[in-house]
Parts: structure tokens; sequence; C-alpha cells
């Protein structure tokens, strides 16, 4: 059995959505701490920054899963559900960042 390494592409991808993925939380830690230290102060803005780096974050993930997916088709077999799983998690972060900066942009439109 022949192993082929990832691509350079596949590679940059995976980093790109760790990053990402550590920022998003990161950002996530900050406004929580705001809400608590000071609760009658408003973080939609940081809700809205939250919510729009998890839809990019989503994007740009899928991106890459099917970037990887292409060069490496045992991840199409259906025993190997790794591509699935993924993509799914990555909706599931698109969701939780549309739900997020859906209360900035209703208060905006106000």
């Amino acid at each position: 059995m022949s192993q082929t390494r990832p691509s350079i592409s596949a590679m940059l991808g995976f980093w790109v959505i760790a990053w990402a993925g550590s920022l998003l939380s990161a950002a996530l830690a900050v406004e929580t701490y705001v809400k608590r230290r000071w609760p009658s102060r408003s973080t939609l803005g940081l809700g809205a920054v939250v919510g729009l780096s998890a839809i990019l974050f989503a994007f740009v993930g899928i991106g890459a899963l099917v970037e990887g997916a292409l060069h490496r088709a045992a991840w199409l077999r259906d025993d190997e559900m790794a591509l699935w799983v993924g993509v799914l998690c990555l909706w599931s972060i698109f969701v939780f960042g549309a739900l997020r900066a859906i209360p900035w942009v209703v208060a905006r439109r106000e």
C-alpha cells in the first residue's frame, strides 16, 4: 500500500483552519470575559466579530476539506467518514457564527 503525501495547499489549509479555530476560540473567550466583567456593557460588536469570524472559518475549512478530499480519495469512501464529519462540524460552526452575528445585524437595521 503506497502512501501519498498531502499537497502543499492541503497542508496550508490545515494550518489555516488550526489558526482560525484558535483565534475564534480566543475571541469567544474575550467576549465571555467582557460579558462577565461588565454585564451592562453591550458586546454586540464583539459578538459580530466572533460570528463573522466563525462564518469565514467555516467557509475556509470546508474548502480545505474538499481540497484534501480531492487529493486523497480514501476520504470519500463510506467506511471513512472523516470528510463528512468535518463538513458537519464546520456547518455547525457556521450556524453558531450566524446566530452570534444576527443580533448585531438586527441592531444595525433599527
